[in-house]
């Protein structure tokens, strides 16, 4: 659309006719070149899909009302357009009488107040259309033709005072899923295509300055959706994914995959703040900011800060920018043509800089650059850029031009410098077990490949000079429908930080937005950033890989100044095409260079992924598995039967049902195996939810443990990293998981918050060695290292101690756990770390040495009463109450797989609350500290804590 000419009902629909025609023209062209995964072929039948005694849960519809849009300040004279949204179908365009632009349009009864930022089934489900789907299978009826229809936001505002910030106006879109029509005022402004790019629009001779302007939208699906795919006991978790994948960069799993359900608009909609920025005649791009530290001292770091000034005058003018960073201020002139754009360029020296480290290795110490341009003492723009000193290395072992299996030391501000990659990805030998060595190119910059004392082929990271074990888990998206405030995420990194993580791999870059990487960097969490591909010669690969590319140099330039982002991956599990790989390569090392492209999620220097189910013998996790740096390994973790009640109704709660499967619970032999050791290792069938949930924790705390403790008996000697499939719920899930979609903490969060420990203490389930993990940098001398074998009654059968030294950043081997040897029953076996009479950790394993499933002398004691001991201490720090208090066993017997919740008045209970433990285990009469930390905002009135047990599911007042 040109000029003035309006949004007719005529145009509409022949625009909607070509769009449908290019959607079929597409999903043609990849049915005859492509024979990978399509996702259903056709809708399941009746007989297949989920079926429930609880009837739908009905949706009431909210009334419209008009609203006032509000200007959110986001930075520097950009403001966020919220509040007065309104969305509705692009037929309500077509079939009106009146034009989208005009005063008095309305869409009648189908006009909903929209949220924005957000997704349209967000709106429709604000709105009352329907019901959250995050309950029962109130998913599955929601209809699956939203995505296949397009949608217009629109919205009124005036500038009003802002009218006077700036010369230059200019309409940002941070992120439309999938395809937008942007148009203001009747004159088409442009479009985007993509969900992670941004669009940038001159609108100053566009927009009315003194009047009431209308914006409208028309967001496109993307236009390969597929078929849904419904979860049930016969019709099994389905393929992952489908046609949906030929879309590239979009949430490819919203079309469904074997962790989360079809999402019914594909999370479409406008998902980033659209936002109106004022300039003068000048405006500054993606500035970047590089460190490059003084190895291995860290006492001087030379800052180079790259700055893209755009002329956006017709005349040829001159600008000063200035920089300033911890106090030093440096500045440039620039002289620039009309529309002209240059770098202007920035270097310092920063003495005893303080530096960003990962969770538990030091602080998060973040900077600021601030960034300003001006004309004459005028500021015509500003930004302000956070970014840490922290620079990356790694170890790995690579083919040179004149020497195969070289072990080196990689370092990418070396290897990148003349901004073209070093490697050449296209030819990789196979070392052992379809793991790769990449290929470095004849011409590439040597020096960036230093000998390196470690001779395994399995990737190490450095950070800072320090070798790094990666733990941490996968976040295949952080909310089923994009629900990201910082506030709902926040909750989030503070479990994955207690429980000791220091990475999120960002799988298939589900998760790319500010917010995101924000909270990486204040809590120190390592990123490792996949692009939108998934699954090689199983999954579609994306038909545009221009577009492709289009979409992750903008993801690049926006995100690189984020110390948390260690790792740009193309793809999840393969290669992608050497096309899509060498301009992907490329812009990494032109627009970043300081970070490691690696081309697949595994075998490049790593091992396969997997596997990803309950084994009844944890000891598995020891074997052959254990070794390498692995991105994906997972098992069931079923929530707590509290959290299960809140999303599955009473009808369908037991036994278990298809609502189950639909959240998750996946059907087949992995999961009877499961079942097997649920109901017959613990010798009694579960009689409710309640007591079902109770055993899961505690094979859900095996499991998870094992799979750390598995890799840390072999700490360095070839294992080197692990990432959970998966950490995060991306909604009510039944597996793959540490912790729920409420913040609840469950089995496989305090087994994971165990295992990673800083200083930990861990009993080989191979082999029943005592080994001591110690992940700090200098050696601990003068530890006491002991292990106990008890009864299930708490009955001491077996003692040892032994004075040691911890190795610094590395495992030491103690002694072995003997057992009796008429003992043929599950045992408790304590092991313990102490120094000076205080205890640095501990840890507990129940086994039967002779038959590890066996677990029946758990559930073979009674009901143990708890209770605290003595006055609750309580404080606040950091916007935290604290709560301390000694719990005690008053019990002649164990007390097992112990789970605390804190509640308010009318015993509900209080989430987040971040205990210092959970389904840990008293012998009979002992006492233990508990520290409990609840957010300000969600301590109102009287609290009071709970306790629950294996053997006692119901919650008991403390």
């Amino acid at each position: 659309m040109h000029g003035k000419k309006r949004l007719t009902a005529k145009y509409m629909m022949k625009t909607k006719t070509i769009i449908s025609a290019l959607a079929f023209a597409s999903i043609l062209t990849a049915t005859l070149f492509a024979a990978d995964n399509f996702g259903l072929r056709r809708a399941q039948t009746q007989d297949m899909l989920p079926k429930a005694k609880a009837a739908p849960q009905p949706s009431q519809r909210k009334p419209f009302i008009k609203a006032q849009n509000d200007f959110v300040e986001k930075s520097h004279n950009s403001f966020a357009l919220r509040n007065g949204w309104t969305m509705f179908e692009e037929d309500c365009v077509v079939s009106s009488p009146v034009n989208i632009f005009a005063d008095n349009f309305s869409a009648g009864e189908n006009e909903f107040n929209a949220t924005v930022p957000g997704t349209i089934l967000q709106t429709l489900v604000d709105s009352g259309v329907y019901p959250n789907p995050y309950y029962g299978l109130n998913n599955f009826y929601i209809p699956d033709t939203i995505c296949r229809k397009n949608w217009f936001f629109r919205t009124e505002f005036e500038l009003g005072v802002l009218a006077n910030k700036g010369e230059n106006i200019q309409l940002v879109i941070n992120g439309i899923n999938y395809k937008a029509d942007i148009w203001l005022n009747g004159k088409k402004l442009g479009q985007t295509k993509g969900a992670f790019i941004r669009g940038y629009f001159d609108i100053t001779n566009i927009v009315n300055k003194s009047g009431k302007n209308i914006l409208a939208i028309r967001v496109c699906p993307p236009p390969n959706v597929g078929i849904a795919h419904e979860e049930s006991d016969r019709s099994g978790q389905g393929p992952n994914g489908g046609t949906l994948c030929l879309d590239g960069p979009t949430f490819i799993c919203s079309e469904g995959w074997d962790w989360i359900p079809t999402i019914r608009d594909r999370n479409s909609g406008i998902w980033r703040d659209i936002e109106i920025k004022f300039t003068n005649s000048a405006s500054i791009g993606d500035a970047f900011v590089k460190t490059d530290l003084n190895l291995p001292k860290c006492d001087l770091a030379k800052i180079s800060t790259s700055v893209p000034v755009l002329n956006k005058s017709n005349a040829k003018k001159t600008f000063t920018v200035k920089c300033t960073i911890d106090g030093k201020t440096l500045e440039k002139s620039v002289s620039l043509k009309a529309n002209e754009s240059k770098n202007v360029e920035f270097e310092m020296q920063m003495k005893s800089p303080r530096l960003w480290w990962p969770n538990n290795m030091g602080a998060q110490n973040l900077y600021f650059a601030d960034i300003s341009v001006s004309e004459n003492g005028v500021v015509s723009d500003k930004k302000l850029v956070r970014f840490g000193v922290r620079e990356i290395s790694y170890l790995m072992m690579v083919d040179l031009p004149e020497k195969n299996g070289f072990f080196a030391e990689f370092n990418p501000i070396e290897g990148y410098k003349n901004k073209t990659s070093p490697f050449d990805n296209s030819k990789r030998r196979e070392v052992a077990d379809r793991m790769v060595a990449p290929k470095v190119l004849k011409d590439a910059n040597l020096s960036a490949f230093t000998p390196s004392a470690e001779k395994t082929p399995y990737l190490i990271v450095k950070i800072n000079g320090k070798k790094v074990f990666v733990k941490g888990g996968n976040w295949g998206i952080d909310d089923a429908m994009k629900r990201i405030s910082r506030e709902k995420l926040i909750p989030y990194f503070e479990l994955q930080k207690r429980q000791n993580f220091n990475i999120i791999r960002n799988w298939t870059g589900e998760t790319t937005q500010e917010e995101f990487y924000e909270l990486c960097d204040e809590y120190g969490m390592l990123v490792w950033n996949d692009f939108w591909s998934s699954t090689q010669n199983y999954n579609l690969r994306a038909q545009d890989e221009a577009l492709f590319v289009e979409n992750a140099k903008d993801v690049v330039l926006r995100y690189r100044n984020h110390p948390s982002i260690i790792f740009w991956c193309p793809k999840n599990e393969g290669y992608v095409t050497e096309e899509l790989n060498a301009d992907l390569a490329k812009l990494i090392a032109e627009y970043d260079g300081t970070r490691y492209y690696i081309p697949n999620s595994r075998f490049v220097n790593m091992r396969t992924s997997g596997p990803y189910r309950y084994f009844k013998d944890a000891a598995f996790y020891y074997g052959g598995t254990s070794r390498g740096f692995n991105t994906e390994i997972g098992s069931f973790s079923i929530p707590t039967a509290e959290t299960v009640r809140s999303f599955i109704p009473e009808k369908d709660l037991w036994p278990v049902s298809d609502t189950w499967v639909h959240h998750d619970l996946h059907n087949g032999h992995y999961r009877q195996e499961y079942y097997s050791a649920l109901e017959d290792d613990f010798g009694k069938k579960s009689q409710n939810e309640a007591e079902f949930c109770a055993k899961a924790q505690v094979l859900n705390y095996e499991s998870y443990r094992a799979m750390f403790e598995g890799r840390f008996a072999h700490l360095w000697d070839d294992t080197t990293g692990l990432m959970l499939w998966m950490s995060h719920p991306a909604w009510p899930s039944m597996t793959w998981q540490t912790y729920s979609w409420d913040y609840e903490t469950t089995g496989a969060y305090f087994g994971t918050m165990k295992a990673c420990q800083p200083i930990h203490i861990q009993m080989n389930l191979s082999d029943f060695k005592v080994i001591a993990v110690n992940n700090n940098y200098e050696p601990l001398p003068d530890i006491t290292v002991s292990a106990k074998v008890y009864s299930a009654k708490g009955e001491l059968l077996w003692q040892k101690s032994q004075k040691a030294t911890l190795l610094a950043n590395d495992k030491t081997e103690i002694f072995k756990v003997e057992f009796p040897e008429s003992l043929n029953e599950c045992v408790l076996i304590r092991t313990t770390l102490e120094k000076a009479g205080n205890i640095l950790a501990q840890n507990d394993y129940w086994k039967n040495p002779k038959k590890p499933s066996d677990r029946k002398a758990m559930l073979n004691v009674g009901k143990p009463t708890l209770a605290i001991d003595g006055e609750i201490a309580k404080s606040q720090k950091n916007g935290f109450a604290i709560y301390e208090f000694t719990l005690k066993n008053k019990s002649a017997f164990t007390a097992s797989s112990i789970k605390l919740n804190a509640r308010n008045a009318k015993g509900e209970r209080i989430l987040p609350a971040y205990f210092s433990d959970g389904f840990f285990n008293l012998l009979p009469n002992e006492s233990a500290k508990i520290l409990v930390e609840i957010p300000i905002e969600k301590n109102a009135g009287d609290i009071h804590f709970t306790y629950e047990t294996l053997t006692r599911t119901t919650p008991e007042k403390l």
